[in-house]
């Protein structure tokens, strides 16, 4: 594992290099390590309950009786046609609740039946849209209904040309067009990201186009990078990196303005939120901290966000003084030659 990540440093080294980043712009995005916020592990919430919809698709299985098994539908009047027993109100109900009814009214007919199971392949009464710069935009149906976020990561994360900053949203409110704007680079940096509201069933994402450098692999369950990196985008868990800054190089390093104290990973939990963990790499590659290195899973994303105008203003006058020092340095010694 050591072996490994200090090949990741030297690699990051080799990145900034050939952007022509100056060695003194270097030296002091490691030394100015900024504090990083506390640790959190990432716990594990549970779904909300999921209440039936018209449209919604289950899969009905009568255990003492295969015949019987269907795959169902919910119609338009929130009603489930059940073979043998007909009709069952379904539109708000949950399915267990539905099943002890199946079970109830079959009973009638076969004596021996005590167990059915309905399993809901899709989640259709839920649906949203994802448009705009996108890789897959269209309309998706997922439980729980995601936010802002989690729904951009569901149609592939954002294309190449895809602008974060001015993310719009068109929600329903009393059965009017309400439009929203979220700068969710801001957010991540700031921690909003996590405070989104979920998306209402029948709304939609927008994601607007600007032109930036072109990413590689696109795919929901690969890792999103994005913010001061090279190029950002969606990269394979399997391209040969399984920690954060073996991803920032995946995307080409970062740039000469990224804050490598304060980058944000975001993981997904089952119940549809995100949590966020800030990692500060450059003390990582300055004392090998491997908590400040985590490995990413399937879907996580990871942000560089851009230094302070403070501290970059540091860096520009240290490189200046660099610059002269070294300028002095060399007059001193040609005069003593």
């Amino acid at each position: 594992m050591p072996e490994r990540k200090s090949t990741c440093a030297r690699a990051l080294v080799r990145a900034c290099a050939l952007r022509c980043l100056r060695p003194a712009s270097f030296c002091l995005l490691l030394l100015l390590i900024a504090t990083a916020g506390p640790t959190h592990g990432f716990a594990q919430g549970e779904p909300p309950v999921y209440r039936l919809g018209p449209g919604d698709q289950l899969a009905l299985r009568v255990w003492q009786v295969p015949d019987l098994d269907r795959s169902l539908t919910v119609d338009e009047n929130g009603r489930l046609t059940v073979p043998l027993i007909g009709d069952v109100q379904a539109g708000g109900r949950t399915a267990p609740e539905i099943e002890a009814e199946i079970v109830e009214r079959i009973q009638v007919f076969h004596r021996t039946v005590n167990r059915v199971s309905l399993e809901l392949t899709a989640y259709n009464s839920k649906a949203f849209y994802v448009i705009g710069a996108v890789t897959t935009p269209g309309r998706y149906a997922v439980w729980p209904l995601p936010d802002v976020w989690r729904a951009i990561r569901e149609a592939g994360g954002v294309a190449p040309d895809g602008d974060l900053s001015h993310v719009r949203v068109y929600r329903l409110r009393d059965g009017q067009q309400v439009l929203e704007t979220y700068n969710l680079e801001a957010l991540t940096a700031q921690e909003g990201v996590l405070d989104l509201p979920a998306l209402a069933p029948g709304e939609t994402v927008e994601v607007p186009r600007r032109p930036v450098n072109p990413a590689g692999y696109v795919g929901s369950d690969g890792i999103y990078v994005f913010g001061q990196v090279l190029h950002p985008g969606i990269y394979r868990l399997e391209a040969g990196a399984s920690d954060v800054l073996g991803f920032i190089l995946q995307a080409g390093g970062p740039l000469g303005d990224a804050n490598m104290g304060k980058v944000v990973l975001l993981r997904p939990r089952p119940d549809g939120s995100l949590l966020r963990l800030e990692i500060n790499v450059s003390e990582y590659l300055a004392d090998a901290d491997d908590s400040q290195n985590p490995d990413v899973r399937a879907g996580d994303t990871i942000f560089v966000p851009r230094q302070t105008a403070v501290m970059a203003l540091v860096r520009s006058n240290l490189g200046i003084l660099t610059t002269i020092a070294t300028l002095l340095t060399s007059f001193i010694l040609l005069r003593n030659s």
